[in-house]
């Protein structure tokens, strides 16, 4: 009798590590966001709000904004403008994404547990978690109303496939994304390449938001038990920062009141004196 086939290993997933691929549907079983270890959820005594890909798919999730509108006890920025009134960090051009609330306290995110300078968009991510509460802050990262957990893209050592989307919208609104995984050696490198183009204006004159980006993901594994990953993002983004308020005179009341003039580096004590001297 001929030999039987060797079994190929079985995969064993890493207990500090979420795949994706586990998720079935909206239905996501497990998290890290809890304990920073794969667990159940039904076992972490935590509040925390999955996101899969399959859902924000359907929703036509692209940002933390549009992704959020569906969590619970949380608070939007809801103004006509993400750099509105209350979002003062969104005027420059350090800002990240607009500020948002859980139980009425501000609210973070990180993308692969680490705080970026960037903002969000999830072309490049494969899943998010929402933990409301201060239990974010118990790992050193994240504000106490809670935090947005997201987890980018990783390359598959398992499957070379290619994914093509694009979305088309009012105000001129266009968006594309690829994605595409390569098995260069089985169970062994693999290489991923995502990029995306967007290109829309807002229903202001002058209003825009465009961005082009790519992000390259690449797998080793090293050992048998032990897999590098390694990303690399890139981009250029291209919006406005106008303020969406009417505009105001304030050089009338100067006028009316007599132009006067103070000196802003001198205090009022010093000033009285010297006015009363004179």
């Amino acid at each position: 009798t001929a030999p039987a086939a060797e079994r190929p290993d079985a995969v064993q997933l890493s207990p500090f590590e979420v795949r994706a691929d586990d998720d079935a549907g909206y239905q996501a079983a497990n998290t890290t966001a809890g304990s920073r270890l794969n667990s159940r959820l039904k076992d972490t005594p935590a509040s925390i709000s999955p996101f899969t890909k399959e859902f924000l798919s359907d929703i036509a999730a692209t940002d933390l904004e549009s992704m959020l509108a569906y969590a619970t006890n949380v608070e939007r920025e809801v103004e006509d403008a993400t750099n509105g009134f209350n979002n003062p960090p969104g005027r420059d051009s350090t800002g990240n994404d607009y500020r948002f609330r859980v139980r009425g306290v501000a609210g973070s995110s990180s993308v692969n547990y680490a705080q970026s300078g960037v903002p969000v968009d999830l072309y490049n991510i494969e899943r998010a978690e929402m933990a409301s509460g201060p239990n974010s802050i118990l790992f050193g990262l994240g504000q106490a109303g809670g935090l947005v957990s997201l987890s980018g893209k990783k390359a598959n050592l398992q499957r070379t496939r290619t994914t093509l989307k694009s979305m088309l919208g009012s105000w001129a609104y266009e968006r594309y994304e690829a994605d595409h995984n390569q098995v260069l050696i089985p169970r062994k490198v693999s290489l991923r390449l995502l990029g995306l183009y967007q290109n829309n204006q807002g229903w202001r004159y002058w209003d825009f938001n465009d961005q082009a980006r790519w992000s390259a993901a690449v797998a080793y594994q090293l050992f048998r038990d032990t897999t590098v990953h390694v990303s690399y993002e890139k981009g250029h983004l291209d919006n406005s920062l106008t303020m969406g308020w009417n505009a105001t005179d304030q050089i009338t009341s100067w006028w009316d009141g007599g132009k006067r003039v103070f000196d802003g580096t001198r205090s009022e004590e010093h000033t009285s004196e010297l006015q009363s001297r004179g």
